[in-house]
């Protein structure tokens, strides 16, 4: 899977999570499933904290909290974007 929308790029920038991991993610999403994120381990470790550009949660820790009561949400809708 390919990004191919700018606000899809830098929600993955915004995150400061890796492409190939969020696309594996993306790709493995189940409908059925609204609140399993694939691969949320591999996800959390791929955080680039220094590298996020909205680092309002202060700490990684934080960000990584944050983020992960975001993602269900934000991989579904990028899920239906690409289906």
């Amino acid at each position: 899977m390919i990004f191919e929308r700018d606000s899809d790029i830098m929600a993955i920038l915004r995150m400061g999570l890796r492409g190939r991991v969020v696309c594996e993610s993306v790709g493995s999403y189940i409908e059925s499933q609204p609140d399993v994120v694939p691969y949320i381990d591999e996800l959390a470790k791929s955080v680039d904290f220094d590298k996020a550009t909205n680092q309002s949660a202060g700490i990684r820790l934080r960000h990584i909290m944050a983020l992960t009561k975001e993602l269900p949400t934000w991989i579904a809708e990028t899920r239906q974007k690409y289906s």
